[in-house]
This record gives C-alpha cells, structure tokens and sequence, in this order.
C-alpha cells in the first residue's frame, strides 16, 4: 500500500520508476515531480534497474557532476571504465562498483539482472548521451 505524506513515503520503486521518472528505473531525484514529496530531491537519486540478460549499454557514459554507487541485487552485470581497461564483475548480490564524477562506463547483463544505482548530487544535465541512451 503505498504512503505520502510529509515526512513519510511508502511504494514500489519498480511502479514509481516506471510512471514518474525521466527514463525508466529512476524513482528519486531532481527529475521526479515535485508533488512527489520527498522522491524529488537535488540530493541523491536512485534507480532500480531490471536489465535482461544480454542487455548492454554500448554507448560510453559519463556522469560529470556526480559520484555514483552500482550495487547488485540479483543476476551477473559487467562495468567496463575507461577504454575497458578497467570493469567490475558483479556476480553476487551485494557486489558495487562505485565510480568519481567524470568515470567513463558502460555495462553489460550477463544474465537478467537488478541493480541498484545511486547518484549524488542530483543535479539537472549532469549525465552524457542522447535522451534515448539513457535508462
């Protein structure tokens, strides 16, 4: 049963990711509507991922402004940073990878996965990549 009031905020951040987010997943943020409460912040936001398996962002990403935490709740999901030089195998829930602002990553599902990500600060065009490329 989902909950909103001042200064308490129940749900489910798979429904919210999906109805109120500027791409699918993110369910707090500076991006979520404002009569959302307390989900709308330019402190920190958050997204729950469902990626199924061979799902891959193939596209370099870069996140100028904030650090950012990839945490692993089920699956097998590969970072690549850099040029590839560098990734982080997440493979038991639990796994992160947590990269500075500026990180160059891209990601692949191994197998159908669920992360969980973590920015902060929430800041407006902070990310890189067309509208499209973001999830």
């Amino acid at each position: 049963m989902k909950q909103e009031h001042e200064s308490l905020v129940t749900g489910n951040a798979v429904d919210e990711g999906q109805s109120d987010a500027i791409s699918p997943g993110w369910f707090i943020g500076h991006f979520v509507s404002k009569k959302a409460n307390l989900r709308h912040t330019d402190d920190v936001e958050v997204k729950w991922g469902i990626h199924h398996s061979g799902d891959e962002k193939l596209n370099t990403r870069t996140n100028e402004t904030s650090t950012t935490l990839t945490i692993l709740i089920s699956g097998s999901f590969l970072m690549k940073f850099g040029t590839g030089d560098s990734e982080a195998l997440l493979e038991r829930p639990g796994d992160y990878a947590l990269f500075a602002p500026g990180a160059e990553y891209k990601w692949y599902a191994l197998a159908e996965s669920v992360v969980l990500t973590v920015r902060w600060p929430s800041i407006p065009n902070s990310r890189s990549g067309t509208a499209a490329d973001r999830r």
